[in-house]
C-alpha cells in the first residue's frame, strides 16, 4: 500500500537524552549497576578480596622497580683467588704496599712478607720476643720497602724489604731500667720515607709528646746495596779444583775444608730445628701459644750485625697548655697581652680572667646539671695526638719553599684528640714559633 508523506515534512532522528529513564538504578546510565548489589556478608569479603589484590599489586610493582634498579646499577668485579694463602695462625697486623707487589703479616715471633700474586711467603724474620702489632710501610726505592713496626712491649724498630731479605735498621726505643717507663704508642712515617713521627708516653704521670725525626733515606739505599753484594759475595759457591792433580788431593779419611763446612752447616741447622721445635711444644712458654712461620715458600732473612745510620731529631712537639685565665692585674695589661689578629694563635693570650671562666662553668652546670649526669665519667688518661705530614703549599711561610723540596714533606699539621686546634710546624727550617690553626 503506498505511503504519501508531504515533502515538507521533515523528521528529527531520536534524541538519546530524551530517552534517557529517570531511574537511578538503570543500567544504562551506570555500567557498575548491571550486577546486582551482593548482600552481606558477601559485599564485605568482595571488597576484602578487592584489598587484598591491591596491596599484592603494589608489593609486585615494588619488587619489580627493585629488580630493575638492581639490575642498571653496575656491580663491582669478584675475584676468586685459586690459590690459597699458607696459614700463619694469629696474625697480629697486616699491611700491604704501596705498588700492590707484596703483602706484609705481623706475627706473634716476628714478620713475614708475603707475595701478593703467587701468595707465597718470600721470607721472614723472626724473633720470640717480638710481637708487632701495628706496621706501617713506606716505599723508600725501587722495591725497597721501609717498615715501621710497634710491638707489644711499647718499642718501635725500623725494618727494610730488599732484595728478598728483612733487614733491622734501627729500634727507635728500648726499655730501660730507671723508675719511669716511656713506651711508644704510634709510629708512622712519610709517604716516600722522608721523616717519620713517633708518639711517646711517660707511664708514670701519663704525659705524651711527638718527637718527628729525619730518616737517612740515601743511606739507608747505599747501606742496604753493599749489604746485599756482602752477603752475595760470601754466599756464592767457591770453584772446584782442577782435575788431574793428585797433589792437592785429600788421603783416605780426610774431608775437604769445603766439606767440612757443609756439614757444620748441616749439623747445625738441625739443631736449630730441633730447638726450635723444643720451644713450640714446651707447655711452659711465657708467651702462651707461639704462631709459628709456616714451613716452605720462603726463608728466613738473615741477622746480619750491620751497623746503619741513625735518624736525627728534628722537632719534639708538647700538647698544647690549658686555656687559664688572665693574670693580669688591670685593664691595660690585659690589653697588652691581648693577641691583636694579625696572626693566626692558640686562643692563651686573652683578657678573661680566671674568676670569669669559673662563673662561667658554674652556670653550664647549673642549667644543664640533668644532662651532665649521662656524661661518663672522665678518667685519668693521657693525650692521643694526631699527625699529618704536608708537602710544600700555601700554608708553607715565606722563603721556606724550597725548589728542591717539591714532592717531600716541609712541614706537619698536629691535633690532640679532644681539641678544636691543629698545630702547623715547620720541617725545612727550624723555627722559633710555629702557626696554629
Amino acid at each position: 500500500m503506498p505511503v504519501y508523506i508531504r515533502k515538507t515534512m521533515v523528521i528529527s532522528p531520536p534524541s538519546i537524552l530524551s530517552r534517557m529513564s529517570d531511574d537511578e538504578d538503570d543500567y544504562l546510565t551506570d555500567p557498575d549497576q548491571i550486577r546486582d548489589l551482593l548482600p552481606q556478608p558477601y559485599r564485605m569479603i568482595n571488597k576484602i578480596i578487592y584489598n587484598l589484590f591491591d596491596d599484592i599489586w603494589e608489593i609486585i610493582s615494588e619488587r619489580e622497580n627493585a629488580r630493575i634498579a638492581e639490575a642498571s646499577r653496575i656491580k663491582p668485579p669478584k675475584y676468586e683467588c685459586a690459590i690459597q694463602m699458607q696459614p700463619f695462625g694469629q696474625a697480629t697486623c697486616l699491611s700491604d704496599s704501596i705498588d700492590g707487589r707484596y703483602i706484609f703479616i705481623g706475627l706473634p715471633n716476628g714478620l713475614a712478607a708475603v707475595d701478593a700474586m703467587t701468595q707465597q711467603t718470600v721470607t721472614t724474620w723472626e724473633d720470640d720476643k717480638i710481637e708487632v702489632t701495628q706496621m706501617q710501610v713506606s716505599l723508600i726505592g725501587v722495591q725497597t720497602y721501609l717498615l715501621c713496626t710497634v710491638d707489644d712491649m711499647g718499642v718501635s724498630r725500623f725494618f727494610a724489604f730488599a732484595q728478598d731479605r728483612i733487614h733491622l735498621l734501627k729500634v727507635a726505643s728500648e726499655q730501660s731500667g730507671s723508675g719511669s717507663k716511656t713506651i711508644i704508642t704510634k709510629c708512622q712515617a712519610s709517604t716516600e720515607g722522608d721523616f717519620v713521627g713517633i708518639v711517646f708516653e711517660d707511664t708514670s704521670n701519663k704525659e705524651t709528646w711527638i718527637e718527628v725525626q729525619k730518616l737517612p733515606r740515601d743511606d739507608w739505599l747505599r747501606e742496604l746495596e753493599a749489604t746485599s753484594k756482602k752477603s752475595t759475595s760470601q754466599t756464592k759457591p767457591q770453584s772446584p779444583a782442577p782435575l788431574g792433580d793428585d797433589s792437592d788431593a785429600p788421603a783416605d779419611g780426610e774431608q775437604l775444608p769445603g766439606e767440612e763446612k757443609m756439614i757444620d752447616a748441616e749439623d747445625a741447622e738441625k739443631e736449630e730445628k730441633q730447638s726450635v721445635g723444643q720451644r713450640s711444644q714446651s707447655p711452659t712458654s711465657s708467651r702462651g701459644a707461639m704462631s709459628p712461620v709456616p714451613p716452605g715458600g720462603g726463608g728466613s732473612s738473615e741477622k746480619m750485625h750491620t751497623k746503619f745510620s741513625t735518624p736525627t731529631l728534628v722537632v719534639k712537639i708538647k700538647p698544647p697548655a690549658d686555656i687559664t685565665g688572665c693574670n693580669a692585674s688591670t685593664p691595660q695589661q690585659a690589653t697588652k697581652l691581648t693577641d691583636t689578629g694579625e696572626v693566626i694563635g692558640s686562643g692563651s693570650n686573652h683578657s678573661l680572667t680566671a674568676h670569669h671562666l669559673e662563673n662561667r662553668k658554674a652556670v653550664f652546670d647549673y642549667f644543664h646539671e640533668q644532662h651532665l649526669r649521662y656524661l661518663p665519667k672522665e678518667e685519668e688518661s693521657a693525650q692521643q695526638p694526631m699527625f699529618h705530614f704536608f708537602t710544600a703549599g700555601r700554608l708553607l711561610p715565606t722563603g721556606l719553599d724550597m725548589p728542591g723540596q717539591e714532592g717531600r714533606p716541609s712541614s706537619i699539621g698536629v691535633w690532640w684528640v679532644g681539641g678544636t686546634q691543629v698545630f702547623y710546624y715547620s720541617l725545612v727550617k727550624a723555627s722559633k714559633g710555629n702557626l696554629k690553626l
